[in-house]
């Protein structure tokens, strides 16, 4: 059976350092395509809640790059350490906030468990999609720096983030 053809298609640019010379930016222009798969109600994907529109997606994928909630290329310049967005084969994490309240955005592939993560990969060079993670999957928990983040910001507390790096939750 072929793929879903995505409906949508979102551009995004974002500014990155550069690896020639961290001092300047340049343009990271990507397409974010909602995969329908997450959104048909069938029992084969993690499934995104009515209330995550395709539009809500899409905000939480650029919310995910501008607030680094991704996996990053570390490098040096100069003896001097920088780090940025790994493209090709990116992959970020995304939580759905709204009044500073953490909210479900979707379900696992059994429907019994809710989550209020998901993950966004770039299945090929600059092309995203997104999902709601299931940590159980190792490609689906979250980096350490990401639980760092959300931690610093509030969003999860730090025995939730040590919880998720040890592997005793299943999902969040």
């Amino acid at each position: 059976m072929a793929n879903p053809v995505a409906q949508n298609q979102y551009t995004f640019n974002h500014q990155i350092i550069k690896k020639s010379d961290p001092s300047q930016t340049e343009a990271y222009d990507c397409i974010y395509s909602p995969y329908p798969k997450h959104r048909d109600g069938t029992g084969e994907k993690s499934q995104w809640k009515d209330v995550i529109t395709e539009a809500i997606e899409f905000d939480l994928f650029k919310t995910a790059l501008q607030k680094e909630w991704i996996r990053l290329e570390v490098f040096k310049y100069k003896k001097k350490k920088y780090s940025r967005l790994l493209s090709p084969n990116g992959r970020g994490w995304g939580l759905y906030v709204v009044n500073n309240k953490l909210n479900e955005l979707g379900v696992l592939v059994d429907r019994t468990v809710s989550v209020k993560v998901c993950v966004f990969e770039e299945g090929n060079a600059r092309l995203w999609h997104g999902y709601p993670a299931d940590f159980k999957k190792p490609q689906d928990k979250p980096l350490d720096h990401v639980l760092k983040k959300w931690r610093d910001a509030k969003c999860i507390t730090k025995a939730t983030m040590n919880k998720i790096k040890g592997g005793k939750i299943k999902s969040l």
